[in-house]
């Protein structure tokens, strides 16, 4: 136990290494050099938005998001260039560290499991452009991990609170809100509550005339946004047929992407019954993660990040849970696939855009989860109280932790034999790390 204790702490520190050595890169890339960043388009929109200016210029590119985004963007516009790119990668960073970290923590509470490091070892290769450009898609990934932690902990302000800020930062937040709101029943008020003050926020530093502008500039942006994805292959299912000579209609791609959405609430919902808690609140981040990536019109390859934490925990599950080489195989080529996407695209087939490798692994990697889900499913692993595991009790001491803990070892040095009782489902996790 020991030992294995010791393990854990030592690759939990590895993996904060690597996250910090990530930070470290364009951090010095922000304050020596000249990064290819989004950074500053929002930067715009903020002095924009102050100078009470247009932030939408109708022709599907620059500045997308809701108005939020451009006040969110206020503290980070008034700092030096420089430091603004670096305070910016530590938000963007730092989220999706935190969130992958604590998806770990849902995954498996066990001490001992390095199920953290497998998921740093896929996110941050994965993550690396989107973190290089300083894309708001991290941001929005780990947020969406934190509401899977707030909504497995029944926490429903914090899991509303996640939701709608992730949603100020970008709008494919909404899947995971809607998704949300269907399943967790107590979340309803608070979202509706939420939603309001959602909606006020922007006027509390402008006029109510502007504010309503820009609503109705952002609403046409957005209309012309999705035209433009669902005409011009993006990386995503549709444009993966598209630019391989199947194009598939407007209307049955809109009709497909409603039934792809019910898929997903169908799933969670049964999985309500068959699984723990923890377990319900994995599934629900990696099944709208992924039918997020692989169904927005505007999916782009260095998005495919939101997929990186399911990859790696299926990665660590395959090899530490599951004992399957074949299964650790297919997700770690899917994986490596996907980061090498465009260099082998443009090989492989020069003449067509390079968008369709990344969804293909999507895919791969959907399968493989289903069939992991499935052998879970089949053969549960202990079965595991989520009260017990999420839900601090004020009369449930940690002694009886650690008595049972020195029990196990006394029989163990008495050369009996050994029963462990300080296992995951009796030990309660006060903090989710």
């Amino acid at each position: 136990m020991e030992n294995g204790s010791s393990s854990a702490v030592l690759t939990d520190r590895r993996a904060w290494l690597a996250w910090g050595l990530l930070w470290l890169i364009f951090a010095g890339e922000g304050l020596f050099g000249r990064p290819p960043s989004v950074g500053r388009v929002y930067r715009e929109s903020a002095h924009h938005w102050w100078a009470q200016q247009p932030l939408y210029n109708q022709i599907g590119k620059g500045f997308l998001y809701l108005p939020h985004a451009a006040v969110l963007q206020t503290p980070f516009a008034a700092l030096p260039e420089g430091w603004a790119e670096v305070a910016w990668r530590t938000v963007t960073i730092g989220i999706f560290a935190v969130g992958v970290r604590r998806l770990a923590r849902l995954a498996s509470p066990v001490p001992g499991d390095p199920l953290f490091g497998w998921m740093t070892l896929v996110s941050i290769p994965l993550g690396f452009s989107a973190a290089r450009n300083g894309q708001a898609q991290l941001i929005v990934a780990g947020l969406a991990m934190l509401t899977a932690e707030a909504l497995c902990r029944r926490q429903w302000n914090r899991a509303a609170l996640w939701l709608w800020v992730g949603l100020a930062f970008k709008p494919v937040m909404l899947p995971f809100l809607l998704v949300a709101g269907v399943l967790q029943a107590p979340l309803l008020p608070r979202l509706a509550i939420g939603g309001v003050a959602f909606l006020i926020f922007p006027c509390l530093g402008q006029s109510f005339e502007y504010v309503i502008g820009q609503y109705q500039a952002f609403r046409d942006s957005f209309e012309r946004t999705t035209d433009l994805g669902i005409s011009r292959p993006y990386a995503q299912v549709f444009g993966l047929l598209q630019v391989w000579g199947l194009s598939v209609p407007a209307p049955l791609q809109s009709l497909l992407r409603v039934v792809a959405g019910l898929g997903v609430v169908g799933l969670l919902w049964t999985l309500k019954d068959r699984l723990p808690r923890p377990r319900q609140a994995v599934y629900f981040y990696i099944a709208t993660a992924a039918c997020l990536q692989l169904f927005n019109p505007r999916s782009e390859n260095n998005g495919y990040a939101i997929l990186a934490p399911g990859m790696g925990l299926l990665l660590g599950e395959a090899l530490v849970r599951f004992r399957s080489r074949r299964l650790a195989v297919g997700v770690a080529m899917a994986a490596a696939l996907t980061l090498l996407g465009y260099e082998l695209q443009v090989r492989v087939a020069p003449d067509v855009r390079p968008i369709w490798l990344a969804p293909l692994m999507g895919l791969v990697y959907v399968g493989l989860q289903g069939a992991a889900l499935l052998r879970e499913l089949r053969t549960p692993a202990e079965k595991i109280s989520p009260e017990e595991l999420l839900i601090p009790r004020p009369n449930v001491s940690a002694t009886a932790s650690t008595v049972s803990t020195t029990r196990s070892r006394d029989r163990f040095r008495s050369g009996t034999e050994t029963t462990v009782e300080a296992t995951a489902g009796k030990t309660p996790v006060t903090d989710a790390g």
